[in-house]
């Protein structure tokens, strides 16, 4: 399989460096609850969450321990409308050497943190994934097409933009070709994949050659290894 792209590598190395986070993070909330006593606390008040469109309010939840002591804490997951009530009953866990340290006894108060940032590192690791098996199939056809297609030497007929592909405000240019398919007897044209630096001053007035599949004659691929060479 051909080596990943620069961006695929990059992916990849932020995808294994937040999945080895997420391990990190739920070990600690394994420890955590393995090292916690779990209690009810009520919530007294709410502390305002604000981010950049919403506001949401956290509880403030107090509870007693052992020693009579009383103690709180803000919650640190929010919501709109609050997901309690002041009053409300609310189980908890706090840590058995330091009690100050509690939390909402619930599945996503717990594992909210690893279940973030193990989603992204898993787009992370399925976007270079993905790109990579794209790349393999497309340097298959490519290796198939030279191998066993109908090699046509073409001409050039121009260089032109797709307009249906933008990528950060550019759009990607096409070289475009025109040759005779000696196995349909067909005048064809042909487009190469998409360039992202434009080529027409490597072009001149060379032919260029295209490998047609010998039974599907729309399955083609150009050969534009010239231009890394100019």
């Amino acid at each position: 399989m051909k080596s990943m792209s620069l961006l695929q590598k990059v992916f990849l190395i932020i995808g294994a460096v937040m999945i080895s986070m997420t391990l990190y993070m739920a070990s600690n909330t394994s420890d955590y609850i393995d090292n916690s006593i779990v209690s009810v606390g009520k919530v007294v008040d709410y502390r305002e969450v604000y981010s950049s469109s919403s506001l949401t309010y956290a509880p403030i939840i107090e509870y007693q321990i052992p020693n009579g002591k009383t103690l709180s804490f803000a919650s640190s997951t929010s919501s709109y409308p609050p997901a309690y009530d002041i009053g409300d009953p609310v189980n908890i866990r706090y840590a058995t050497g330091s009690p100050q340290n509690a939390m909402i006894n619930g599945f996503f108060s717990l594992w909210l943190g690893e279940i973030i940032v193990g989603g992204l590192g898993c787009v992370f690791l399925g976007i270079a994934f993905f790109g990579n098996v794209f790349n393999f199939f497309k340097n298959r056809k490519r290796t198939s097409l030279t191998l066993y297609g109908d090699r046509i030497d073409t001409k050039l007929q121009g260089v032109e933009r797709n307009l249906s592909l933008r990528v950060n405000g550019r759009h990607p240019y096409n070289i475009v070709t025109q040759g005779l398919n000696s196995r349909t007897s067909e005048r064809q044209t042909f487009k190469s994949q998409n360039l992202w630096v434009d080529p027409t001053a490597y072009l001149d007035d060379r032919w260029i050659t295209v490998y047609v599949d010998k039974r599907r004659p729309k399955r083609y691929f150009m050969d534009v290894s010239f231009l890394s060479n100019g």
